[in-house]
């Protein structure tokens, strides 16, 4: 994946603004965080805005304001980790993960080529995951579940979203 590589070294050089084809996390998701990882990748995939357009989510940079930190390789969990959650997601996307080294620091990656174009995605069953403490409750996301990228947001993908991206997929 010498393109992918590239490709993160090159948005780590210029560390451009978040917005609909990348996302930026200063730690990896954590296994109590599967939800988060899912709803963000859902959310990049089902984005609008981005169609097309190949997206990352890039571990180690914080976003405010936006700083190299890298992560501790033992931090970085397996691919199949990741691919595992994936299928969690219909119809089944291409995301690919790895991790570059950048001004010796390692930085995690998520790649989501813009090939992915089969919308709408969803969730295909209930994720549950641990329960945050601070706020006493459990992290969700139900079967159906579906998200959209906004700029930089991440929101909910109702009704009305659905059906435009549906519109614009029965239009190629």
């Amino acid at each position: 994946m010498v393109f992918v590589d590239d490709k993160i070294i090159e948005i780590l050089q210029k560390l451009p603004s978040e917005g609909p084809s990348i996302d930026y996390k200063v730690i990896p998701y954590k296994k109590n965080q599967n939800h988060a990882f899912l709803q963000d990748v859902i959310a990049m995939l089902n984005s609008e805005q981005a169609a097309g357009e190949d997206k990352f989510i890039i571990v180690g940079v914080t976003d405010s304001p936006r700083e190299l930190r890298g992560i501790e390789l033992e931090q970085w969990r397996d691919d199949n980790e990741w691919q595992n959650l994936v299928k969690k997601i219909t119809p089944r996307p291409d995301v690919r993960t790895g991790y570059v080294k950048y001004q010796e620091m390692l930085f995690g990656y998520f790649y989501i080529p813009g090939s992915n174009n089969e919308w709408v995605y969803e969730a295909n069953e209930s994720v549950v995951s641990e329960k945050n403490e601070r706020l006493c409750e459990k992290n969700i996301i139900a079967k159906g579940q579906a998200y959209t990228r906004v700029s930089s947001v991440n929101e909910v993908l109702m009704a009305e979203g659905r059906k435009k991206l549906l519109e614009k997929e029965l239009s190629r």
